[in-house]
């Protein structure tokens, strides 16, 4: 039941309707905090507010809760978790690498391609840890670069090391480019071809913080929340992208299996 005005006086948070003399309540966005509104204030003039009690009648404006994917959700804590423990196996593998440097079996891998391919799948790591970050424009780019430019480096790496070995146990053909310095500038090489995909990408769509208003689903008038995340890619070169890393996977997978000793 709506309160009856007292000499027209309403308390904060309610509105005075003169015919007949009530106190009604400003929901939602709407606030009062004077006892002789005569009509609700709108918090839509001080940007993203809503009213602090939006059901019962505000007296004053908050600012929207911003809604995004918390370090202390229950699922950002998993990907941490996993995160650290892939950081801690890649750097150990490192560390064995590194203190059997000189080792034959070692050398004989290319060591220059296994820092490269320790390097990114550290880096691999160490990204998912940006998707748990308060969205900015600075974490928005590194999702953007960072997630193919680790892809590439991996798989680039994989790609020139199959084909080093193809080259020289089942290639007749005269073997040159198998230097340690060929075989890093190749996986650059490819790393760039990436690189300008992912720069076309940020040239056309420009990484940054998108916000998008949630209403209650229930009552309108209740506290909405403000969902935020990074723009996303456009399709095609998400597309792009995504065949260009397709088409290594397939080389890799084709010169590994032809470079099988099959028993005759």
């Amino acid at each position: 039941e709506l309160p009856l005005s007292q000499c027209g006086v309403c308390k904060a948070g309610e509105y005075l309707l003169s015919l007949p003399s009530l106190c009604l309540p400003c929901l939602g966005r709407n606030y009062s905090n004077s006892s002789y509104a005569m009509s609700c204030d709108n918090c839509s003039t001080l940007g993203d507010y809503w009213g602090n009690s939006p059901t019962t009648g505000s007296s004053r404006c908050v600012e929207i809760e911003e809604e995004y994917l918390r370090i202390s959700h229950p699922w950002s804590v998993i990907i941490a978790l996993l995160s650290i423990l892939g950081l801690l196996l890649a750097t150990a593998t490192s560390v064995v690498v590194f203190a059997n440097w000189k080792s034959p079996v070692i050398k004989s891998s290319g060591r220059e391609q296994m820092v490269l391919l320790l390097s990114s799948i550290a880096l691999s790591f160490v990204l998912p840890l940006l998707y748990v970050s308060p969205p900015s424009l600075g974490v928005c780019i590194l999702q953007r670069i960072g997630i193919w430019i680790c892809v590439s480096f991996t798989f680039g790496a994989v790609l020139v090391k199959v084909v080093r070995v193809y080259r020289i146990f089942v290639s007749s053909a005269h073997i040159r480019f198998t230097e340690p310095y060929y075989q890093v500038i190749f996986t650059l090489l490819i790393v760039a071809v990436q690189l300008i995909i992912v720069a076309a990408s940020i040239g056309y769509r420009i990484p940054g913080v998108s916000q998008a208003i949630r209403k209650n689903s229930v009552d309108s008038n209740d506290s909405p929340v403000n969902v935020l995340s990074c723009v996303s890619d456009h399709t095609a070169f998400l597309v792009l992208s995504i065949g260009y890393i397709s088409i290594i996977v397939v080389a890799i997978t084709i010169i590994g299996v032809k470079s099988f000793n099959y028993p005759k």
